[in-house]
C-alpha cells in the first residue's frame, strides 16, 4: 500500500513539475516574442473582412530583426446586380526590419493563395464586367513598407508589393447562375500587395 501511495505521489509530482516547466517556457517565449494585430483599411472599404497577425522571430536588440506576418481576407458579399468580389485569401510574409521590429522601414518576401469568385465589376475592363471568373490564384512577391507607432500600442502601416501570380479559373456568363463558357489560366506580373493598416501591439 505504501509503495502504491509513493508511486502515486511521485507521478503527481512529475505532472506538476512538467506543467511548471511548460508554463515557464511559455512565459519565456511571450517575453521574448512580441505579437501585433492589424487590419487593412482600404480593404474594409471594399467590404473585405480582414485581419492579420505578426510575431517577432528575433530577440530584442537584434540589429535586423525578423517577423512573420500572416493576413487573412474574406469577402462573401454581392455588391448589387451581378457585381461581386468574393474570395478567401491568405498572404504570409517574412519581414526584415531595418532597426526595431514593428517600427519604421522593412522589406518582405511573401507568398499568396486565394480562392475567388469575381465578376460584374465596371471600370476595369469589359471582360470583368461581362463575365464571372471562379478559381484559384497563387504566387509570390516582394514588398516594402513603413510602420509608424503613434504610442506603445497603436500605429499605422503602409505597404506596397510587387510579384507574380498564376490564376487558374472557370469563365461564366455574368448573369446570376450564368452558363460556363470556358476554362482559362493566366500569368500576372505586377502589384500584389497594397495596404494602409491600423496596428495594435498586444505585447
Amino acid at each position: 500500500m505504501k509503495k502504491k501511495l509513493l508511486s502515486i505521489c511521485f507521478f503527481i509530482l512529475l505532472i506538476c513539475c512538467g506543467r511548471g516547466l511548460a508554463q515557464e517556457q511559455e512565459n519565456t517565449f511571450f517575453k521574448e516574442h512580441h505579437l501585433v494585430i492589424k487590419t487593412n483599411l482600404p480593404a474594409i472599404a471594399l467590404r473585405n473582412i480582414n485581419i492579420a497577425g505578426e510575431i517577432s522571430l528575433s530577440p530584442d536588440n537584434t540589429a535586423h530583426p525578423l517577423t512573420l506576418y500572416i493576413p487573412v481576407s474574406y469577402n462573401p458579399f454581392n455588391y448589387g446586380g451581378d457585381a461581386k468580389l468574393k474570395h478567401i485569401a491568405v498572404q504570409p510574409e517574412l519581414r526584415l526590419w531595418k532597426g526595431e521590429a514593428f517600427s519604421k522601414f522593412f522589406v518582405g518576401l511573401h507568398a499568396h493563395y486565394a480562392y475567388y469568385n469575381v465578376g460584374g465589376i465596371s471600370g476595369i475592363n469589359r471582360q470583368l464586367k461581362e463575365n464571372r471568373y471562379q478559381g484559384n490564384l497563387f504566387g509570390m512577391g516582394v514588398s516594402g513598407g513603413y510602420t509608424h507607432m503613434i504610442n506603445d500600442r497603436f500605429g499605422v502601416e503602409s505597404v506596397l508589393g510587387l510579384g507574380y501570380a498564376f490564376m487558374d479559373y472557370d469563365v461564366y456568363d455574368c448573369q446570376h447562375c450564368g452558363a460556363k463558357t470556358g476554362e482559362e489560366s493566366k500569368v500576372y506580373f505586377g502589384p500584389t500587395k497594397f495596404s494602409i493598416s491600423l496596428v495594435y501591439k498586444i505585447r
